[in-house]
């Protein structure tokens, strides 16, 4: 089912890419700075690593457990950020968490304060020995905006594991930003096999973020978590007229929805955005119920390119290529005949009010 945009809006805890820039921002690139404090309850506490031995390849806060026989913790704790002029407020940073063993116990975690209290956000607990880097978003409202004395903590408990990083920890105010969810039905390219689930990726690029490189981007993979087949990507947009985008499988340019042509463009006036496509048509038509193939005939199949189509009912019929573009349509009334001059799998699908049926015709 196509993702609710409520429910995305109201979630405490959001992942996406912000189309903005941040009011509050460290990287560690070079060092922990003066202004954030450094605690150490028992064990070893934070210091700086330049990253060149873990996963980023830049700098991070890092805290390092390397010794059974007792429990480590500290935190890392930021200057006070005043988000006093701010409505709508979201935390995002990069992490890793990787632990001596898989049996172990250990824990990094986030607070926020809100001007009286530290409050838990979020714990991260490593699956196995190296999770790898993750980055993570959420949304801090309820404790940041109109806050003038606004924090941010990690921290660390673990015995015997072997380190928790942080990074590139930002502050974005997004209340003049309206939310764009991106919608995109896939299931005619999985069903035609050009699309495997599990193996391919599918993204979105466009000027919505500078016409990234397709599959260079890893935040710019669509998510089906429903395995429906409408795979979904959610950012934040200023006001403008005529953004661009176009949907790609895998990396690069070559597998878009279609070669070269019209990229697909909408507004954000002044309302949330959501976008319900379907790969390879640009028409974005609608979903409908699937319906018997009685009363339907294509033949002969497979065939030289000509096939005759016997119908007993009114159909719009729409002609797809395996990369699930759209090559024809047509509204059928009667008794018909398409030809294809190209050699290859096609899909035709035939809808109606009361709903949909595809068949899959060869072309020899």
């Amino acid at each position: 089912m196509k993702k609710s945009l409520l429910t995305i809006v109201l979630a405490l805890f959001v992942a996406f890419t912000i189309n903005a820039q941040p009011f509050f921002s460290e990287s560690f690139s070079t060092e922990i700075p003066a202004t954030w404090t450094v605690t150490t309850n028992s064990g070893v506490g934070w210091f700086w690593d330049d990253g060149t031995s873990h996963d980023y390849g830049q700098g991070c806060a890092i805290i390092d457990s390397d010794a059974a026989g007792g429990l480590d913790d500290g935190t890392l704790e930021s200057p006070v950020i005043d988000c006093s002029s701010y409505t709508t407020v979201v935390l995002k940073y990069n992490y890793n968490f990787q632990k001596y063993s898989s049996t172990e116990p250990d824990s990094g975690y986030v607070e926020v304060f809100d001007g009286s209290n530290w409050i838990w956000l979020k714990s991260y607990h490593a699956d196995s020995p190296d999770n790898g880097p993750q980055a993570d978003s959420l949304n801090v409202t309820a404790y940041a905006a109109g806050n003038a004395d606004f924090q941010v903590r990690f921290g660390y408990q673990a015995d015997w594991c072997w380190h928790f990083e942080v990074s590139d920890v930002e502050l974005y105010d997004v209340g003049a930003f309206y939310s764009v969810t991106f919608n995109c039905n896939i299931n005619d390219s999985i069903t035609s096999g050009y699309f495997v689930v599990g193996t391919d990726t599918l993204s979105v690029t466009g000027s919505i973020v500078g016409w990234t490189e397709p599959g260079s981007d890893p935040s710019l993979f669509m998510t089906d978590d429903d395995a429906d087949g409408i795979y979904t990507y959610s950012t934040f947009l200023s006001v403008a007229d005529g953004y661009e985008y176009k949907y790609f499988k895998n990396a690069g340019w070559d597998n878009g929805e279609w070669n070269g042509g019209d990229n697909r463009t909408f507004d954000v006036v002044d309302a949330d955005v959501v976008l319900n496509d379907y790969f390879g048509d640009i028409n974005n038509h609608v979903a409908v119920n699937e319906i018997s193939s009685e009363g339907i005939s294509v033949f002969p199949n497979p065939s030289n390119g000509v096939f005759n189509i016997n119908v007993d009912n009114n159909y719009n019929l729409e002609v797809f290529d395996i990369t699930g573009r759209v090559i024809n349509s047509r509204t059928l009334t009667g008794n018909t005949s398409i030809e294809l001059n190209t050699a290859g799998i096609y899909f035709l699908r035939f809808s109606n009010e009361n709903g949909s049926y595809t068949q899959k015709v060869i072309v020899k």
